[in-house]
This record gives structure tokens, C-alpha cells and sequence, in this order.
């Protein structure tokens, strides 16, 4: 469990200035984490045995001998019923094998992380990915989360955000979903995350900060990961560069700070080092786009305000 934990860790430390202070932001994919209550459901339901149905191709709850164990199903998602809005795939975890979890072996997975976090997190503002719901993220914190407020959401599908933040900080103005990053016209198998975001009151001043986490399977240009065109994936990465232009415009209109971060799901490392121009038509990144230009780069793709300040510390 520790191995995937490790494996699954990204973090990004930033400061910025507001209202005289220094605030300290991180963000981390916990791998799809749920809370103990979705664990043992998920636990049940992956323990229990189905057969394949000759006919429809679904697998079906079966007591008979020769029965397999949800475990071992080809795609969890072919069984009968299975709820994607809150359960994950049966094979999250893999090591020589699928990994069939124990709930002792999830709560010392939980420990590791709560005690990590109290170690080596200073943060004021932890944006995570992957986690079930706000109490997930609650089991995980230090104190149980007693120090903290929380912004999160349900519905959508199990891998959701979840945004927490030391009460000390500031008080909350707003928490909403950003539908328009989960592509809401495309069809549900091809319609990713939406965003996160959140408003904050830190000392008389705004922050605004917009956790995401995008469309997988696009990740760099120097690995057939070319945001421009190619692949489905990156098709689908492509269309979620106007709702994050769209969220980044509105946002900053009053002047408001604003934090946007997440798991990109693209090597920003690389594009750092790509050279050719950030759009397809070759304009720079700080004006409109004209119809059908296309952004080659997320990180330096995306419309940032003028005279917009962009601190970034990835690792």
C-alpha cells in the first residue's frame, strides 16, 4: 500500500503574497481515496463472485463453483450495476497481481498519509484529486480535519476534489463545481472531471483557487502527447482549455489573486522546453484566440490575465 501511496504522490509548494501574508498551497493526487465507510462497501462488492453471461457480456453475482471473485473480473465496470458514481475499479491497486485490500491494510494506508501530511505539509491550502468525498479527506487530515474547513461536491464519478484550508486562514465566500470543465456536451464516455473551485476571505482580501484534475492519457508533446490534434485524449485535454481561460477571465475581473492548480495530467517539464509557439497559429498566449487556433502547450497555452503573475514550483 505504502508503494502505491509514494507512487501516486505529486506535490507542488507555492507562496504568494495577500494581504501582507504568506500562504502556503499543495496539491496531491491520493490515487482513488475513499473514506472508510466507501472502502468496506467497495471491499464487499469486489470480494463478492459473478459469472460472465454468454449473452449480454455483463458479469452477474453467481454462487457457483467455478464463480470469480470481483477482483479478478477483466473491467470492473462490465459487472451488473456497479456503481461508477461512487465505487472504483477493483484493480486500483496492482503488485504482481491485483492487490485484494484489507481494511486493516487501507486504515494503515490512511495513517501513513495523515502522518505524512503532519509532517511534511506546512500548508494553509491542500487541494486534493482522486478522493471519494470530504470525508475522505477528513480522515486523513491531522486532528481529524478539526483545524480545517472543506470544500468538495458529490455526484459526478468516484475520482472527485476536495479543497481544505486551516480555519486560521480566512472564512469561506464561495465553493462551487466547474461543470464546464467536464465537457458537458460530449457524450458520458467521453466527458472528463469537472473542476473545483473556491473563493476565500483571507484578511479583507480575495483568493480564489481552481482545483483540477484533466484528461488523462495526453501528456507530453514528446511522447505522441500533442495537445494540437492526434489522439482522442488529447482532443479531449484540448476542449478543456476554454473553460480554464473562461474561469480565469471571470475570476480576475474584480482583481482578485487566484490560485489554479491540480494534476494537469501533462509533463509541463516538457513543454517548458518545447520552443515552438504556444498556439497553432503562433500568437501569444495573452490575447484572444481566433476561431479554430488551437493551444499546443497547457502550461503556457492558456490565457493568462495582463500583467498576471504566474508562480509555479512543480516537483
Amino acid at each position: 500500500m505504502l508503494r502505491m501511496l509514494v507512487a501516486a504522490l505529486t506535490l507542488v509548494l507555492i507562496s504568494s503574497s495577500l494581504s501582507a501574508r504568506q500562504i502556503a498551497i499543495a496539491t496531491w493526487n491520493l490515487g482513488w481515496h475513499m473514506d472508510v465507510a466507501t472502502v468496506q462497501r467497495w471491499i464487499d462488492a469486489c470480494g463478492a463472485k459473478y459469472i460472465e453471461d454468454s449473452g449480454s457480456g455483463r458479469w452477474v453475482p453467481s454462487n457457483a463453483s467455478d464463480a470469480t471473485e470481483g477482483w479478478d473480473v477483466p473491467n470492473t465496470f462490465d459487472i451488473e450495476n456497479w456503481d461508477t458514481s461512487s465505487l472504483p475499479v477493483c484493480n486500483v491497486y496492482f503488485y504482481r497481481g491485483v492487490v485484494r485490500v484489507k481494511m486493516d491494510a487501507y486504515k494503515k494506508r490512511q495513517e501513513q498519509i495523515a502522518n505524512f501530511i503532519s509532517r511534511s505539509i506546512p500548508a494553509d491550502v491542500i487541494a486534493f484529486q482522486e478522493v471519494s468525498g470530504e470525508q475522505a479527506v477528513k480522515e486523513i487530515l491531522p486532528g481529524g480535519g478539526a483545524e480545517y474547513d472543506l470544500c468538495g461536491f458529490t455526484g459526478y464519478k468516484v475520482q472527485r476534489l476536495v479543497i481544505a484550508w486551516k480555519k486560521s486562514l480566512g472564512t469561506k465566500v464561495s465553493c462551487n463545481v466547474e461543470d464546464a470543465l467536464s465537457l458537458p456536451a460530449n457524450p458520458d464516455n467521453k466527458r472528463p472531471r469537472p473542476g473545483l473551485s473556491l473563493t476565500l476571505n483571507v484578511g479583507g482580501g480575495t483568493l480564489r483557487i481552481l482545483d483540477v484534475h484533466l484528461k488523462s492519457s495526453c501528456v507530453s508533446p514528446f511522447d505522441n502527447g500533442k495537445l494540437e490534434g492526434g489522439s482522442d485524449d488529447c482532443k479531449t485535454l484540448q476542449q478543456q482549455i476554454d473553460p480554464i481561460e473562461s474561469w480565469v477571465e471571470r475570476e480576475t475581473s474584480d482583481g482578485a489573486k487566484i490560485v489554479l492548480l491540480g494534476d494537469f495530467n501533462r509533463n509541463l517539464w516538457h513543454e517548458l522546453r518545447d520552443q515552438a509557439p504556444v498556439r497553432t497559429d503562433g500568437s501569444a498566449a495573452t490575447g484572444p484566440r481566433s476561431a479554430g487556433v488551437l493551444s499546443r502547450s497547457a502550461r503556457g497555452g492558456v490565457r493568462w490575465p495582463a500583467g498576471g503573475e504566474r508562480l509555479e514550483n512543480c516537483g
